[in-house]
């Protein structure tokens, strides 16, 4: 084979950071021909069950009912391979953001609506350097067993595949499947850090080589979304959810090839982003916290809506676990719990509001006053709300 031939056959080197178009992935492969092991968890676990699917895709379950994925990965149920499945929240789906870039990566957030008990995952604070073994988990497209080459040709500029006998072929590969199967396999970063413009993400990436690690893994269709473990000092570390693959130049669909890469999103790089969505208060609206019944307005409402909350259990609240769909924001203070210091904060609001010169008119409190008070009147009104409150709580709890 020429060089021009070499050369253009191994541009994938260096395309995916060039901001070539590549194609979706969603699964794991393995260079093993022997891959039992790799159907269940291994037995340095970083994290087999929190990874499922989504929409034919993958997914990883991060803690406090958070769920990551790539962007172009679409569906509300995740799967997981002990049988369960569980309904993705319909409000609380979240774009993850770039740091100074006008564009967004290809990572979504998505939040479920029960706990799948699950641990919750350690996200790397840096990006795994060249050289770092990971460690890939994902669901998708299994390979066949044979061993299959390909000669490239390129007349003009256009590189032509024609399969032929693997002891003399210029590429070496295997085809794709119809099945599909959760699997693990490794590898090592051959590329770190690097923006992507073609799908405006952060990422490094492996390469899959025959003589690799034991169980060398390559994402193939049927892996976005899926997990990329790292080992540290602390443990496992989430460093990456797989997004794409970058073939060889003009490489068939329906096919995996040695020399192929797999491209990861960087955690690391959206860390602050992604925990700033797990570690908020499940119960506090995350638009307006004092905006406890989300009509759009800070008004008396959203303090009485607590207020019959709390007299209706009879005592106070933990807001620790996961909130259901279309309830009150109940958490206006942030400490998962439902208290009266919920309801001060949100006459607070108020009075702060009416203090503006801009202020607009404030809604009518309690739907029984003709006029609105003024702040001072506010406040009072909520002390004494409060107080009656804590009145009618403290018996109850003394009973209990």
């Amino acid at each position: 084979m020429s060089r021009q031939i070499l050369y253009l056959a191994r541009l994938c080197a260096v395309a995916l950071l060039s901001g070539v178009s590549s194609a979706p992935t969603f699964a794991v492969v393995i260079s093993s021909a022997t891959d039992i092991a790799n159907v269940k968890a291994p037995a340095n676990d970083p994290g087999w069950l929190n990874v499922g699917e989504v929409g034919g895709g993958s997914a990883v379950y991060l803690g406090r009912g958070w769920v990551i994925t790539a962007e172009h990965v679409s569906g509300s149920t995740f799967s997981l391979s002990d049988g369960r499945s569980f309904t993705a929240s319909a409000e609380y789906n979240y774009r993850v953001k770039n740091i100074g870039k006008p564009a967004s990566p290809d990572l979504r957030m998505f939040r479920l609506t029960q706990d799948p008990g699950l641990p919750a995952m350690n996200i790397a604070t840096t990006a795994p350097t060249v050289g770092t073994q990971v460690m890939m988990i994902g669901s998708g497209t299994d390979r066949a067993p044979t061993l299959r080459g390909w000669d490239l040709a390129a007349p003009g500029q256009t590189v032509q595949w024609t399969e032929t006998s693997p002891l003399s072929a210029d590429v070496l590969g295997h085809h794709l499947v119809d099945s599909s199967t959760k699997r693990w396999g490794q590898n090592f970063v051959s590329n770190n850090s690097a923006y992507r413009t073609s799908d405006a993400t952060q990422v490094f990436m492996t390469k899959f080589d025959r003589e690799g690690t034991t169980f060398e893994a390559q994402a193939t269709p049927g892996d976005s979304g899926g997990g990329v473990f790292i080992g540290s000092d602390d443990g496992w570390l989430l460093a990456g959810i797989m997004i794409t693959s970058q073939p060889l130049v003009n490489q068939p669909a329906g096919i995996v090839t040695y020399g192929s890469q797999s491209a990861m999103a960087d955690l690391a790089y959206y860390r602050n982003d992604i925990l700033s969505m797990v570690n908020r208060p499940s119960w506090q609206n995350r638009t307006n916290r004092f905006d406890v019944n989300n009509n759009g307005r800070v008004e008396s409402r959203d303090a009485l809506a607590v207020i019959n909350e709390l007299i209706r259990r009879q005592d106070f609240m933990d807001l620790a676990g996961l909130r259901g769909d279309g309830l009150p924001w109940y958490d206006v203070n942030g400490d998962e719990r439902g208290n009266p210091q919920d309801i001060l904060a949100v006459f607070g609001e108020i009075r702060r509001l009416a203090d503006l010169p801009t202020a607009a008119p404030m809604a009518m409190p309690l739907g029984a006053l003709a006029t609105v008070p003024e702040p001072s009147s506010v406040l009072l009104a909520a002390l004494g709300a409060t107080a009656l409150l804590l009145a009618r709580l403290r018996p109850l709890r003394r009973r209990a």
